[in-house]
């Protein structure tokens, strides 16, 4: 082999060398970079995409909850109460009040706008209000009550019943106002149907509105009643007709009914 040939090819391996050293720098170099980048970036950037949803999960619990208050609580009570003999007033309107087996219960439907919640005057006629009190949804029912007072349970009402009317089973005739009802009156007045008012409780039939289909129904001829009570997720009311001689117990759509209020004192 020549001085020459031999010099060429030592020249050709040390520029490979140099050639197969720099590739491997520069796979090391890329292998940091990748792995940096998938490492930290990515990571952080999922982490703080998981804090953002959990930031945003918390805001809408914090704001639901906000607003299911806030709805509550702006369902005014019937204000500026004062009790004198046998007459209560709240909201600038006086009252009649009875006491029956020891309680004391407003002998009149309220008749309270709270600006909020769900009431309306039957058939939107404020006329019906003056006469015959308000109606109002069950949440609704359950927040106007006047401080001392409170929307009654159904128990409560069982009671009042029992206490006036052969326990129970004639309630209806004893407690209904004699006058206010279709065909009904005091006994001996030759109406069809009986309403004694025996104890001054004058129940009025108010009827009832349902907000679902938006028709009212039974003015004169039925009352209706909210209690605080529930049953499988409705509302418990109390019912009477002109031809019913009882007060009966039933469950009704708490939202889309709208019945009348009476309160007892606590």
């Amino acid at each position: 082999m020549s001085k020459t040939k031999g010099f060429h090819i030592l020249l050709i391996l040390l520029i490979g060398g140099i050639g197969v050293q720099t590739l491997a720098s520069c796979s090391s170099d890329s292998d940091d970079d990748g792995g940096g980048s998938s490492s930290s970036e990515d990571g952080n950037s999922s982490s703080s995409d998981g804090g953002s949803s959990s930031s945003v999960g918390n805001d809408s619990s914090s704001s639901g909850t906000g607003s299911s208050s806030s709805g509550g609580g702006s369902i005014s009570k019937c204000p500026n109460v004062s009790i004198g003999v046998d007459i209560m007033t709240c909201g600038s309107q006086e009252y009649r009040y009875v006491i029956i087996a020891s309680k004391t219960w407003m002998a009149e439907n309220l008749n309270y706008n709270p600006g909020a919640g769900n009431s309306v005057c039957y058939a939107n006629d404020p006329a019906n209000c003056v006469i015959y009190g308000r109606l109002y949804d069950w949440e609704t029912a359950n927040a106007v009550c006047p401080d001392g007072w409170h929307l009654p349970t159904d128990e409560e009402w069982q009671e009042l019943t029992e206490a006036t009317g052969n326990y129970g089973y004639q309630a209806g005739r004893e407690l209904k106002a004699e006058s206010g009802w279709d065909n009904c009156g005091p006994e001996d007045s030759g109406e069809t149907y009986e309403c004694n008012d025996t104890y001054g409780f004058s129940l009025l039939p108010g009827g009832n509105y349902n907000s679902y289909s938006g028709t009212s129904f039974g003015l004169g001829s039925q009352g209706d009643w909210w209690t605080s009570s529930e049953s499988y997720g409705n509302g418990v009311r109390r019912n009477t007709t002109k031809y019913s001689p009882g007060v009966e117990s039933s469950s009704a759509q708490k939202s889309t009914n709208l019945f009348s209020v009476r309160c007892v004192r606590n």
